[in-house]
């Protein structure tokens, strides 16, 4: 956004200095092509590599080497498996020991939690309330 200070600044800035007057294209790409033409402009060599094919066999060679201790590591050794230390009979779970129908709890700010452990036939009735009775 221009605005008027912008513009008298614009409008000093020109008066203070001209540009000068844009030369033809014809004359620039002219000047252009023969300042080009001085310079010399040789792709660069790419530097050859120290060793070059025995380098790359010497790593092959390595990483063959490597890959055969590994597997002769993981053939030689012995697989290791968990030893049986004790076995232990269990008995199925009795069918349904307790069952929870109804829990009523009179108290104020109490909460009722109830757990069932399936696997043994279980019930736990959790009750927790606040104690709002005056300290003594």
């Amino acid at each position: 956004m221009l605005t008027e200070r912008d513009r008298a600044l614009r409008k000093a800035l020109c008066e203070a200095s001209s540009l000068p007057a844009p030369r033809p294209a014809a004359a620039f790409w002219q000047d252009f092509r023969a300042r080009a033409s001085l310079t010399v402009q040789q792709p660069a060599e790419p530097a050859p590599a120290r060793g070059g094919a025995a380098l790359s066999l010497r790593w092959a060679a390595a990483a063959l080497a490597l890959l055969l201790l590994v597997a002769a590591i993981a053939t030689l050794r012995p697989s290791i498996s968990p030893r049986q230390v004790a076995a232990v009979v269990v008995a199925p779970p009795p069918a349904e020991l307790s069952k929870v129908e109804e829990v009523e709890v009179l108290s104020d700010y109490s909460s009722v939690m109830i757990v069932e452990d399936a696997e043994n036939g279980g019930t736990v009735i959790w009750v927790a309330s606040a104690d709002t009775a005056a300290p003594p």
